[in-house]
């Protein structure tokens, strides 16, 4: 509800009013939580509350803030640089002990042991995939549209609301069916949804096809939907009464490494592919193109860097580039979601997964 409010409202203030003013609605509405939090939502304490793993805080932050800064330099510096090769392999090293650490802590910054086996493990995979492709359309898909297609922020504002549509609708339904046992099919038609999805946009783009970009969001949405629910319910209903909190913690985690470890490899990805298909068209101007196509392709201006070349074909060789690497790295995750849903359908065929997944009919029907 609040997306299908806000987004439209959002892009009204960056249409009318400019991006900075962005920034203001949000603390606007950010005043309006927390009061609202102090006001109506209740406080408990526990007397006796788990201590606090400051370590293992520190070297999950640490270890994803050197792969997620690898990964963001990685188009600027290169794969061979050495500087690369520091960051992600320090990243990679911290996140070992990270994880060799919060195995043996008493009280872990997040239980990893119960990833060593049944549904959890496939329930937090489902989560960072889906998590993954919904950010990186919403990143990448408002970009293309504005500076690709010249559309309003306010039109694209109401393309990204269109998301809400399906999971207004379909998580009540997904909640109910991961409930009856059913957790299996709306994982799977989630994931079958997330790959129609991708296949759309790629067509919507290719053909310049405002209709089917949107249609592409509502079906995103219903598999979001159909994917975030269930998944987070397997998870839940794992642990113990008294470990919810913990439970919940791990679908956060798996969402944010979706969100930015996720993100940010896509578009390590998406920057080679742009600038493997700028290459022939930048030749004798490569030392300065990259900041001025850059600057072109965020604030819409012609380079003078470039010399010879017309603000005309600069901004053609942007919008190709752009396209290109988008549709290059949608291909990749429909392919990546794609086997994931077989992978789904593998691993729920397992008596050992499928057992704690879909209880029996009979228990369905005696808990209702």
């Amino acid at each position: 509800m609040g997306t299908i409010g806000m987004t439209p409202f959002l892009g009204a203030v960056v249409e009318y009013a400019g991006w900075r003013w962005v920034f203001c609605a949000y603390a606007v509405m950010s005043l309006v939580v927390i009061a609202a939090t102090l006001r109506f939502v209740p406080e408990t304490r526990d007397e006796n509350p788990p201590p606090f793993d400051p370590l293992g805080c520190l070297l999950l932050t640490v270890g994803l803030l050197l792969i997620v800064v690898g990964l963001e330099q990685w188009s600027d510096w290169g794969i061979a640089d050495a500087r690369i090769c520091l960051l992600l392999g320090s990243g990679a090293a911290v996140m070992f002990v990270f994880v060799w650490h919060e195995l043996r802590a008493p009280v872990p910054l997040i239980e990893l042991r119960t990833l060593r086996g049944g549904q959890v493990p496939f329930a937090l995979v489902f989560l960072t995939v889906v998590q993954c492709l919904s950010i990186f359309l919403t990143f990448n898909l408002p970009i293309f549209l504005e500076h690709v297609e010249s559309y309003g922020s306010l039109l694209v504002s109401i393309v990204l609301a269109m998301t809400s549509i399906g999971s207004l609708l379909l998580a009540p339904y997904a909640g109910r069916s991961a409930d009856a046992g059913r957790a299996r099919l709306m994982l799977t038609g989630g994931l079958g949804l997330g790959v129609l999805a991708a296949g759309l946009t790629v067509c919507g783009v290719l053909s310049r096809q405002y209709a089917a970009i949107a249609g592409a969001m509502v079906l995103l949405g219903c598999g979001t939907a159909l994917v975030y629910t269930p998944a987070t319910s397997l998870v839940i209903s794992a642990h113990p009464e008294t470990e919810k909190g913990i439970s919940s913690a791990l679908t956060v985690e798996a969402r944010q490494l979706g969100a930015t470890v996720g993100l940010a490899s896509c578009q390590v990805l998406m920057t080679s592919m742009e600038w493997l298909h700028r290459r022939p068209l930048l030749e004798k101007d490569l030392a300065v193109g990259h900041g001025a196509l850059d600057k072109v392709l965020f604030d819409s201006m012609a380079a003078p860097a470039l010399g010879h070349r017309s603000a005309a074909e600069v901004d053609a060789a942007v919008d190709s580039a752009f396209v290109f690497g988008f549709i290059t790295v949608l291909l990749v995750l429909t392919a990546i979601v794609l086997a994931t849903t077989l992978t789904a359908l593998w691993a729920f065929e397992r008596p050992s997964v499928r057992h704690r997944i879909e209880p029996s009919l009979s228990t369905a029907e005696a808990e209702s």
